[in-house]
């Protein structure tokens, strides 16, 4: 764990799903992006202006959710993450 917090600390931005990397870079003192599906990253997300957070958001027709918990992933977009690096950076 020590050698991956070591790492961690010399990127200059982390880019990941709600895991302990996410949560270990923001410790180390690493910038994050933080992908969230059916979690709230901001009540689940690493603290601090130098941290993002970039939220799924589900589909809905009607009133009937278009994929389940398990498809939210897939419902972030490239161009939110690619704006996410660009305000990181």
């Amino acid at each position: 764990m020590l050698g991956t917090a070591a790492l961690l600390q010399r990127c200059d931005l982390v880019i990941c799903g709600d895991s302990p990397l996410l949560h270990l870079a923001a410790a180390v003192g690493t910038p994050t992006i933080g992908l969230f599906g059916p979690t709230d990253g901001r009540r689940r997300g690493a603290y601090g202006a130098e941290h993002r957070v970039v939220q799924a958001l589900p589909q809905h027709r009607g009133h009937h959710l278009m994929s389940g918990p398990d498809g939210m992933m897939e419902q972030i977009r490239v161009e939110d993450v690619l704006a996410a690096i660009e305000t990181a950076l």
